[in-house]
């Protein structure tokens, strides 16, 4: 027991039972400094991974919120599709009405068209009728009105003769009283 009392401890060997009674190793020093750095290096990358798995989890939301903003662009999307598809029937029965409705109006117009055509024409071959109904009494009346003239004519000219017949014989008469 001597003997081993005045050799050192050997370096690997457990530290006394009373620690102030000896100074720790340097192999045990260096052992609970690395056990601190691990400690620490631990408990950074504890720190690390809860940031990461705090924007993990973020990331994870937005990804969420992404994809349901995505779902509501996609919906309102079909959405406005379906509505401009939509309009553009309304539009095109719109347009197909309109059409039909120019074009009964455009026979209406065309049928309002033929019938004041054939009015006028009718109206014409009437005033053509009526100009030569007009001339044939103009002609009847210019010769009645020449006849006339004539038979007018030859009274005033036997009135004449009666009256210079009267007036020779008034003058006579007169020369002989």
């Amino acid at each position: 027991a001597a003997a081993d009392a005045s050799q050192p401890p050997a370096p690997n060997a457990p530290a006394a039972a009373d620690p102030a009674a000896a100074p720790p190793a340097p192999d045990a020093l260096r052992d609970e400094e690395a056990a601190g750095q691990a400690q620490q290096l631990f408990d950074m990358a504890s720190e690390q991974l809860k940031a990461l798995d705090g924007h993990i989890d973020r990331f994870n939301r937005e990804i969420g919120a992404f994809r349901h903003l995505n779902q509501r662009t996609m919906l309102a999307e079909r959405e406005l599709e379906q509505e401009r598809e939509r309009l553009r029937e309304e539009l095109k029965a719109e347009r197909m009405h309109m059409r039909a409705k120019v074009e009964r109006e455009k026979e209406a117009l065309l049928r309002e068209r033929h019938h004041l055509k054939e009015d006028v024409e009718r109206r014409r071959l009437e005033a053509a009728g009526d100009r030569h109904e007009m001339r044939q009494r103009l002609d009847e009346l210019k010769k009645r009105l020449a006849g006339q003239d004539t038979f007018w004519q030859a009274t005033v000219r036997k009135m004449q003769r009666q009256v210079d017949e009267l007036t020779e014989t008034h003058q006579t008469l007169k020369e002989a009283l």
